[in-house]
């Protein structure tokens, strides 16, 4: 089965939630007007409209590298069997998500992953490709024990609130729309106006990051330039249209994608 890269959709669309899932993690929505959405689910806690977001979870399940192949994966397969680390996943935990090689045979491809098994910490994983999205290994196989892969949860998965400059977790999703209950999925946008929570006074035109102290709020690049490298800080993510003072919501013209 296949699905469009893109879905059009009407004003209004981009706020509504819903409990059962209607489209592939990561699909595109876009406005008329040019606004640009992914369909994206909602982590454990409710999210608020306008606070930024960021992908869940640190490095241990949501996205893990350096698994064993367990199992030889000849060229062509759409199936690769990995041996985990020291955390169990669940059926589909990874559905939507994706898997790369990095390293040995054939470092550096990527793949869509459709569904995975249940399994132990430590024991075999079953991870089943999308459909013509096959191993392309130069007539090699993925040999077991030698080859190591990656596997990473779709970033639109379990979405949460970006916290205001400390170490990334994840990278960043984008602004809801809408208030957002657990779980639910939703439309989150990255591109064009959107209303953002302003972490300082805004002024219109700064370039704004993240803020190093207010979880989900935006600050001026000028002072999110003194932020320690690898925060969220480091980089603009969108320009002031119309400014509010802190704690307020400012128009803000988002360039994520």
């Amino acid at each position: 089965m296949s699905f469009p890269n893109k879905i059009f959709l009407d004003y209004g669309d981009e706020k509504v939630s819903s409990s059962a899932k209607a489209l592939p993690l990561g699909t595109t929505g876009e406005l008329p007007d040019g606004r640009l959405y992914r369909y994206a689910k909602a982590g454990a806690a409710n999210l608020s409209a306008g606070y930024v977001l960021q992908q869940a979870g640190a490095l241990g399940a949501e996205y893990v590298k350096g698994l064993a192949v367990a199992t030889d994966a000849l060229s062509g397969a759409e199936t690769v069997v990995l041996t985990l680390g020291a955390t169990a996943v669940t059926l589909n935990y990874y559905a939507d998500g994706y898997l790369f090689i990095n390293a040995e045979t054939s470092s550096g491809q990527a793949f869509r992953v459709k569904s995975c098994s249940s399994a132990a910490a430590s024991s075999s994983c079953t991870f089943y490709l999308e459909e013509g999205d096959s191993l392309i290994t130069a007539g090699t196989a993925l040999a077991a024990g030698t080859t190591e892969c990656g596997v990473s949860r779709n970033p639109f998965d379990g979405l949460i609130v970006a916290t205001g400059g400390t170490a990334l977790v994840g990278m960043i999703a984008g602004v809801p729309p809408v208030p957002v209950t657990a779980t639910k999925y939703f439309w989150c946008q990255r591109r064009g106006p959107a209303a953002v929570l302003a972490g300082g006074t805004h002024v219109v035109g700064q370039y704004v990051g993240m803020s190093q102290a207010a979880d989900g709020a935006l600050i001026s690049r000028i002072t999110a330039a003194t932020a320690a490298t690898g925060t969220h800080s480091d980089v603009a993510i969108g320009e002031v249209i119309c400014p509010a003072a802190s704690v307020d919501f400012s128009l803000i013209n988002l360039w994520i994608e």
